[in-house]
């Protein structure tokens, strides 16, 4: 079984990786339609419903890499769509890509006392999310 180190997925958005990103986590949701009737024997029937995705991240603030704090914060102001992707990064093509428009929905900047200054989001998705590979990498 292959095995995929964390560090080559990236999210991109418009084609250019999150900078100092350290995770991100993309959720795929269906909801189900309750079609339960007299004759489901006291059981829940379902069918499938409308799908969802996001992609939530988190990373380090640093105001020299791209889509930035600033970036990122223009974007969700000026209610910009994007195409965002989930990636794997790892200079050879062919790996696994997630794409899709989406919007962002939450920006936080955190500045603790002694700390590492870090940041933290969610983009949703505006329609389908698509499965294929990457082209190169």
């Amino acid at each position: 079984m292959a095995k995929l180190n964390g560090t080559n997925m990236r999210v991109l958005v418009s084609g250019t990786a999150i900078g100092g990103t350290k995770s991100f986590t993309l959720n795929l949701t269906r909801s189900n339609i309750d079609i339960s009737s007299k004759d489901s024997s006291g059981w829940t029937d379902r069918i499938y419903g409308k799908g969802d995705w996001n992609v939530s991240f988190d990373g380090l603030y640093d105001p020299a890499l791209t889509w930035n704090v600033e970036e990122l914060y223009t974007m969700l102001n000026s209610k910009t769509t994007v195409v965002l992707e989930c990636a794997v990064i790892d200079g050879t093509g062919g790996g696994l890509v997630y794409r899709g428009s989406a919007i962002a929905s939450n920006l936080t900047l955190t500045a603790g006392a002694e700390e590492a200054v870090t940041i933290n989001g969610t983009f949703e998705g505006t329609g389908s999310l698509t499965q294929g590979t990457v082209a190169s990498s």
